[in-house]
């Protein structure tokens, strides 16, 4: 009966030492279990605001998507209004230089004109004066003869004078 007892209380203390030990296991079970059930909710925060970053990060790249398609709508605006612009230059130059060419055109031949007109004016200024220094030398010549024809008369009229005071009186 000690034997039975002394089994039975060695027993019991063996089953209150393996109670024991199962409850220490069980309690860092119980630990380890939540470290990883606090691991798993911050894993699942993290997920979350991952999800939450790349869904931020899908709308920013459309938003840049978006962004991109209307500045390569505008560059290609900008580049086809250059183009228009440009060639609109191209065409007013090219007017430009034909009226610079009517133009200088149009200047020599108003120089060709002008240096006729002002040879034709020479002339005519030559002939002018040709025509009044005879006109002048004919005028000189008349006043000569009517100067001498008066110094004529002048001495006629002395002549004539000096006979009628030398005439005797008629009574």
């Amino acid at each position: 009966v000690a034997v039975e007892q002394a089994r039975k209380a060695a027993n019991e203390a063996d089953d209150t030492q393996e109670i024991a030990q199962l409850r220490r296991e069980f309690e860092e079970e119980r630990e380890r279990l939540r470290l990883q059930v606090r691991q798993q909710q911050t894993t699942r925060k993290d997920l979350n605001d991952v999800q939450e970053t790349l869904h931020g990060v899908k709308r920013s790249a459309t938003d840049s998507l978006k962004q991109c398609s209307e500045m390569e709508d505008m560059v290609k605006g900008a580049v086809d209004k250059e183009a228009e612009a440009r060639k609109k230059e191209r065409t007013e130059f090219v007017e430009l230089r034909h009226k610079h060419t009517t133009l200088e055109e149009l200047v020599k031949s108003l120089r060709d004109e002008f240096s006729s007109h002002v040879a034709m004016q020479k002339s005519q200024d030559e002939k002018l004066r040709d025509h009044s220094t005879r006109r002048y030398m004919e005028q000189i010549d008349r006043a000569l003869a009517l100067h001498k024809t008066v110094g004529d008369l002048e001495q006629g009229h002395r002549e004539l004078k000096d006979t009628v005071v030398k005439l005797p009186r008629v009574s």
